[in-house]
């Protein structure tokens, strides 16, 4: 073997070395956006309850810091702080479409009681659940 033909044999063997890792890297991304879909939708459908990302990891098998780490670089926000928004617009969902009091909310999105709620909501809007309620009623009924 003359010194041209190990050299085409070296690039050939790095050529498929290359095509091997980025058939990895596309299943790898692949297998993470699928992922994150599914933690996704299950944090939507699962938002009027207690989640964590320990939990979550747990749910889905994998250790909780690699979970948000992939979250995070995909979704471009935390896991926790994804979380908290879903629980959110839950909350508002049950504050803008149903005469339910904060306290009722409060049972049905898994809080100890309406207090937890209403310093959740204010920690997280700035404002509380019930001006959030009255602001945007009066937005509805265009009102003043």
């Amino acid at each position: 073997m003359n010194l041209q033909q190990t050299a085409s044999n070296r690039t050939l063997t790095d050529l498929k070395l290359a095509e091997l890792l980025l058939k990895f890297h596309n299943n790898d991304v692949d297998s993470q956006t699928k992922l994150i879909s599914e933690i996704k939708e299950y944090v939507r459908v699962n938002s009027d309850k207690k989640l964590s990302v320990q939990n979550i990891g747990e749910t889905f098998r994998y250790n909780k810091d690699y979970l948000s780490k992939v979250f995070s670089k995909n979704v471009g926000i935390s896991l926790q702080e994804y979380i908290i928004q879903e629980r959110i617009r839950h909350i508002k969902t049950y504050l803008l479409n149903t005469n339910f009091s904060i306290k009722e909310i409060a049972g049905v999105c898994d809080f100890e009681d309406e207090n937890k709620l209403v310093k959740f909501f204010k920690y997280n809007t700035k404002t509380t659940p019930s001006k959030y309620r009255n602001a945007h009623n009066n937005l509805h009924m265009n009102k003043k």
